[in-house]
């Protein structure tokens, strides 16, 4: 979502503010927003929500509730309301990718670390693209003078997005995590059932 929204705001911007520098204003704040958002502030979430013991917790309401925020403010027609998206869009998923981390260490370990993110990865491409395609059909059908062209598909996409992300985060609260990763049990049981031949 992320990368489809940076490389929309040139266009959404000249849509709702008549303006390409407001579109370069725009993709530099969300730039600097992800720098921020990703060397700084979510690895201080990290450590203070581990000395605090709130953990995963923390993340998943923190990504959650920005990817519903990112629904409603995407769609308002101010400068104000664009920055909070940008802002809020580099939040939510430098925190989801803290989460996703965390959840793949926590379930196969570091030894599978490469390739079980890169089925996740696979996995959620395959999951965005149904929104993706609807997206620009909805570009491609709404008339391309209004502010609707690009704001609902924008919209359904951060919806999809939201809806994604929030039974993700429920499921993983409701189940936890293991205690260690499943790999090493594993591994027990099959070293275990090698001694016993």
């Amino acid at each position: 979502m992320n990368n489809i929204y940076q490389g929309m705001l040139g266009d959404w911007c000249m849509m709702l503010f008549g303006s390409s520098v407001a579109g370069e204003r725009l993709g530099s704040v969300f730039s600097l927003s992800r720098t921020i958002s990703g060397a700084v502030v979510t690895p201080l979430l990290a450590y203070l929500s581990d000395k605090l013991g709130v953990g995963l917790h923390c993340f998943f309401a923190i990504a959650v509730t920005l990817s519903i925020m990112n629904v409603f403010t995407v769609g308002l027609t101010t400068w104000s309301a664009q920055i909070v998206t940008a802002i809020s869009m580099c939040l939510s998923y430098t925190t989801f990718m803290v989460l996703t981390m965390r959840y793949l260490l926590a379930f196969l370990g570091k030894e599978l670390l490469g390739s079980s993110r890169g089925l996740m990865s696979l996995g959620a491409a395959l999951l965005g693209f149904p929104s993706q395609a609807l997206m620009y059909d909805l570009i491609a059908q709404l008339p391309d003078t209004e502010v609707i062209h690009l704001r609902l598909p924008l919209q359904v996409a951060f919806l999809f997005s939201a809806i994604v992300t929030s039974l993700w985060s429920a499921h993983v609260l409701y189940t936890g995590l293991p205690s260690r990763p499943l790999i090493y049990d594993r591994d027990a049981n099959g070293a275990a059932a090698s001694a016993l031949d």
